[in-house]
Protein backbone atom coordinates (compact mmCIF):
# COMPACT_ATOMS: atom_id res chain seq x y z
CA UNK A 1 0.00 0.00 0.00
CA UNK A 2 1.04 3.25 -1.10
CA UNK A 3 0.47 6.62 1.02
CA UNK A 4 0.07 10.07 -1.04
CA UNK A 5 0.43 12.91 1.65
CA UNK A 6 0.10 16.59 -0.40
CA UNK A 7 0.30 19.50 1.82
CA UNK A 8 -0.11 23.11 0.20
CA UNK A 9 0.52 25.75 2.05
CA UNK A 10 -1.44 29.28 1.62
CA UNK A 11 -1.03 32.36 2.49
CA UNK A 12 -3.03 35.59 3.29
CA UNK A 13 -1.80 38.82 1.87
CA UNK A 14 -2.33 42.09 2.14
CA UNK A 15 -2.58 45.11 -0.22
CA UNK A 16 -2.48 48.54 1.08
CA UNK A 17 -2.33 50.05 -2.51
CA UNK A 18 -5.25 48.07 -4.09
CA UNK A 19 -7.14 48.08 -0.85
CA UNK A 20 -6.38 52.57 -1.16
CA UNK A 21 -7.73 51.88 -4.85
CA UNK A 22 -10.72 49.98 -3.56
CA UNK A 23 -11.93 52.51 -1.02
CA UNK A 24 -12.07 55.39 -3.43
CA UNK A 25 -13.72 53.87 -5.97
CA UNK A 26 -16.56 52.04 -3.33
CA UNK A 27 -16.74 56.10 -1.71
CA UNK A 28 -17.63 57.30 -5.23
CA UNK A 29 -19.91 54.16 -5.67
CA UNK A 30 -21.70 55.18 -2.34
CA UNK A 31 -22.28 58.90 -3.48
CA UNK A 32 -24.03 57.37 -6.42
CA UNK A 33 -26.05 55.04 -4.68
CA UNK A 34 -27.26 57.79 -2.68
CA UNK A 35 -27.74 59.77 -4.81
CA UNK A 36 -29.96 58.03 -6.65
CA UNK A 37 -31.77 56.95 -3.75
CA UNK A 38 -31.89 60.44 -2.85
CA UNK A 39 -33.77 61.59 -6.30
CA UNK A 40 -36.07 58.18 -6.04
CA UNK A 41 -37.35 59.61 -2.41
CA UNK A 42 -37.72 63.52 -3.62
CA UNK A 43 -39.95 62.29 -6.61
CA UNK A 44 -42.16 60.21 -4.61
CA UNK A 45 -42.78 63.28 -1.33
CA UNK A 46 -42.91 65.86 -4.13
CA UNK A 47 -45.19 66.84 -6.73
CA UNK A 48 -42.49 67.63 -9.27
CA UNK A 49 -43.32 71.55 -11.33
CA UNK A 50 -40.50 71.99 -12.52
CA UNK A 51 -38.16 69.28 -11.65
CA UNK A 52 -35.71 72.10 -10.17
CA UNK A 53 -34.59 69.65 -7.14
CA UNK A 54 -34.75 66.74 -8.28
CA UNK A 55 -31.92 68.05 -10.75
CA UNK A 56 -30.37 69.68 -7.56
CA UNK A 57 -29.42 66.38 -6.18
CA UNK A 58 -26.05 65.02 -6.89
CA UNK A 59 -22.77 63.37 -5.73
CA UNK A 60 -19.31 65.11 -6.17
CA UNK A 61 -16.30 63.42 -4.83
CA UNK A 62 -12.93 65.12 -4.19
CA UNK A 63 -9.53 63.55 -3.76
CA UNK A 64 -7.82 60.27 -4.52
CA UNK A 65 -6.93 57.26 -2.68
CA UNK A 66 -7.31 57.41 1.13
CA UNK A 67 -8.01 61.03 0.77
CA UNK A 68 -11.65 60.75 -1.28
CA UNK A 69 -14.42 62.12 0.44
CA UNK A 70 -18.06 62.19 -1.50
CA UNK A 71 -20.52 64.81 -0.72
CA UNK A 72 -24.27 64.37 -1.96
CA UNK A 73 -26.33 67.26 -1.51
CA UNK A 74 -29.07 68.90 -2.98
CA UNK A 75 -28.12 72.33 -4.35
CA UNK A 76 -32.06 74.08 -5.14
CA UNK A 77 -31.81 76.93 -2.47
CA UNK A 78 -35.30 75.58 -0.86
CA UNK A 79 -34.20 71.78 -0.11
CA UNK A 80 -32.68 72.28 3.01
CA UNK A 81 -36.19 73.89 4.44
CA UNK A 82 -38.16 71.03 2.20
CA UNK A 83 -35.74 68.08 4.66
CA UNK A 84 -35.79 69.87 7.91
CA UNK A 85 -38.75 72.05 7.91
CA UNK A 86 -39.13 75.63 9.12
CA UNK A 87 -40.48 78.81 8.43
CA UNK A 88 -40.49 81.64 6.39
CA UNK A 89 -40.48 85.21 7.30
CA UNK A 90 -43.11 87.59 6.23
CA UNK A 91 -42.12 89.39 2.85
CA UNK A 92 -43.76 91.49 -0.17
CA UNK A 93 -44.18 89.52 -3.48
CA UNK A 94 -43.73 91.60 -6.68
CA UNK A 95 -44.30 91.11 -10.06
CA UNK A 96 -40.63 90.59 -11.80
CA UNK A 97 -42.04 90.33 -15.95
CA UNK A 98 -45.16 91.51 -15.87
CA UNK A 99 -46.57 94.97 -14.45
CA UNK A 100 -49.54 92.92 -11.88
CA UNK A 101 -49.52 89.77 -10.47
CA UNK A 102 -52.32 87.42 -11.07
CA UNK A 103 -53.38 84.77 -8.85
CA UNK A 104 -56.82 82.76 -7.97
CA UNK A 105 -58.37 82.87 -5.05
CA UNK A 106 -61.98 81.58 -4.01
CA UNK A 107 -62.31 81.08 -7.62
CA UNK A 108 -61.93 84.59 -8.99
CA UNK A 109 -58.60 86.04 -10.46
CA UNK A 110 -56.48 88.63 -8.71
CA UNK A 111 -54.47 91.05 -9.95
CA UNK A 112 -52.53 92.99 -8.13
CA UNK A 113 -49.51 94.92 -8.13
CA UNK A 114 -48.01 93.58 -5.28
CA UNK A 115 -48.78 91.06 -2.00
CA UNK A 116 -47.96 90.87 1.19
CA UNK A 117 -47.26 87.76 2.59
CA UNK A 118 -47.58 86.46 5.97
CA UNK A 119 -44.60 83.59 5.80
CA UNK A 120 -45.55 80.47 5.97
CA UNK A 121 -44.65 77.22 8.50
CA UNK A 122 -43.22 74.72 6.37
CA UNK A 123 -43.15 70.94 7.40
CA UNK A 124 -40.27 68.19 7.59
CA UNK A 125 -40.33 66.39 4.54
CA UNK A 126 -37.02 64.76 4.54
CA UNK A 127 -35.98 63.10 1.14
CA UNK A 128 -32.04 62.64 1.93
CA UNK A 129 -31.56 61.10 5.50
CA UNK A 130 -34.48 58.66 4.45
CA UNK A 131 -32.28 57.68 1.60
CA UNK A 132 -29.06 57.44 3.58
CA UNK A 133 -30.70 54.97 5.88
CA UNK A 134 -32.68 52.98 3.06
CA UNK A 135 -28.94 52.60 1.36
CA UNK A 136 -26.61 51.90 4.54
CA UNK A 137 -26.17 48.31 4.47
CA UNK A 138 -25.77 48.49 0.67
CA UNK A 139 -22.81 51.05 1.79
CA UNK A 140 -21.91 48.76 4.40
CA UNK A 141 -21.35 45.88 1.93
CA UNK A 142 -19.43 48.15 -0.75
CA UNK A 143 -16.53 49.04 2.05
CA UNK A 144 -16.51 45.22 3.26
CA UNK A 145 -16.10 44.65 -0.18
CA UNK A 146 -13.33 46.84 -0.86
CA UNK A 147 -12.00 45.31 2.75
CA UNK A 148 -12.21 41.55 1.00
CA UNK A 149 -10.64 42.46 -2.13
CA UNK A 150 -7.58 43.82 -0.61
CA UNK A 151 -6.68 40.62 0.98
CA UNK A 152 -5.77 37.89 -1.66
CA UNK A 153 -4.96 34.28 -1.01
CA UNK A 154 -1.95 32.67 -2.78
CA UNK A 155 1.08 30.65 -2.71
CA UNK A 156 3.66 32.01 0.42
CA UNK A 157 6.69 34.15 -1.18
Amino acid sequence: MMTLNIQKQAALRFDASRLEREVERRLREAGELLSRAAKENASRTFRARSGRLLRSIGATAEGRGFGTSVRVEARAPYAAIQEFGGTTPAREILPRRASVLAFQKGGKIIFARRVNHPGARIPARPFMRPALEASRERIRALFARAFHDAFTQGEPA
